[in-house]
């Protein structure tokens, strides 16, 4: 399998090639959405008996799962990588109730809708 893959344009994708890819895609996803959640657990421990609730896991400092997935899908802009980011952290955490796979799932198709638009202004 090809793996080679631009974000930007995965409505062009045969059908066939678009499923395999979001299947990549949401493998990755998964990893991300389960490591958002050791973040949440291991910073709730962290803060156990501080009222302010503001301390962190310092490795939480080095992850960048996901700008590298955004990379390797050809999302190259800044900005663009800063706003799908915010989409998939936003989803990860406040969507916490849900399973992992909803959030996968609400992440993966947000950033396809999104993706679009972000697009547009590239071409325009």
């Amino acid at each position: 399998m090809e793996f080679e893959f631009n974000l930007y344009d995965h409505e062009k994708l045969p059908r066939k090639v678009f499923e395999e890819r979001s299947l990549l895609l949401k493998k990755i996803l998964n990893d991300f959405v389960l490591m958002v959640d050791v973040f949440v657990k291991v910073n709730g421990l962290i803060n156990v008996g501080n009222p302010d609730k503001n301390s962190f896991w310092a490795a939480e400092n080095n992850f960048n799962m996901l700008r590298t997935l955004l990379q390797f899908v050809g999302i190259e802009r800044e900005d663009h990588m800063t706003i799908l980011e915010d989409i998939a952290f936003s989803i990860a955490t406040k969507d916490y109730g849900l399973s992992v796979e909803e959030r996968v799932d609400k992440i993966h198709d947000a950033w396809h809708k999104k993706v679009l638009l972000l697009r547009e202004e590239l071409q325009g």
